[in-house]
């Protein structure tokens, strides 16, 4: 029997804690990118969207850049042998009611429970037709690679 995916059934509404939101939002990504379901992850973005890195900023306006995103992403995961990503919520406040701003850190676990350098992101989450999305993510990491899968539109 197969057992409905809380990714596709679960949202969180408006007048939650920030910070559960927040985690809430790393740990679909995350379920997204290592089952490779873009559906699922397509879910949680709002587009048009930012994505910054130190090499400037890009805008994802379309679900076929996002997807070309996605896809460079979990390429990059599976070049590493990422089984995981360590991802927890570091500050989150709610700019409004229906806008949510955070800080969280990131590792890569990879086969052999070897941890990736920590990388800390930043993103503003909105609460748009029922259920938060990502609408702007900034990652500070100096592993090129990462910052050119993210940039991959």
């Amino acid at each position: 029997m197969n057992e409905v995916c809380p990714v596709k059934t679960h949202t969180l509404t408006p007048k939650r804690d920030p910070f559960e939101i927040a985690q809430f939002m790393l740990d679909v990504t995350e379920k997204a990118y290592l089952d490779r379901d873009f559906e699922n992850f397509a879910l949680w973005f709002h587009l048009p969207q930012t994505v910054g890195t130190f090499e400037g900023d890009k805008c994802i306006e379309t679900q076929e850049q996002l997807r070309s995103v996605f896809r460079s992403m979990c390429t990059h995961f599976e070049s590493l042998g990422v089984v995981a990503l360590r991802r927890r919520v570091i500050e989150a406040k709610f700019l409004d009611p229906d806008v949510v701003q955070a800080t969280f850190v990131s590792q890569h676990l990879m086969r052999g429970h070897v941890l990736g350098d920590e990388t800390v992101a930043h993103g503003l989450l909105k609460y748009v037709q029922g259920r938060w999305q990502i609408a702007e993510s900034r990652y500070a990491s100096e592993n090129q690679d990462f910052r050119k899968a993210l940039q991959d539109i």
